[in-house]
């Protein structure tokens, strides 16, 4: 996240307030980043920046190998 220049802010966000936002995903070690393309009626699209994210961390765990601590 931040050595690619990204901040991360967790937060429950109000249904109402989703089409306010430009997109939003899923993400987990499986399925790395998968974006949400709709939220009941509020279609989202992928925004270059969710884009960016998506190349950063399939870079991440390609240069990682399946390690991510140093402990022994």
């Amino acid at each position: 996240g931040k050595q690619k220049g990204f901040t991360i802010h967790e937060a429950a966000i109000p249904l109402a307030e989703i089409d306010e936002y430009d997109g939003a995903f899923v993400t987990s070690t499986s399925s790395k980043i998968v974006p949400i393309r709709q939220i009941d009626a509020v279609s989202l699209q992928i925004p270059s920046i969710l884009r960016e994210l998506m190349q950063a961390y399939d870079a991440f765990l390609k240069e990682s190998q399946g390690v991510f601590s140093d402990k022994s």
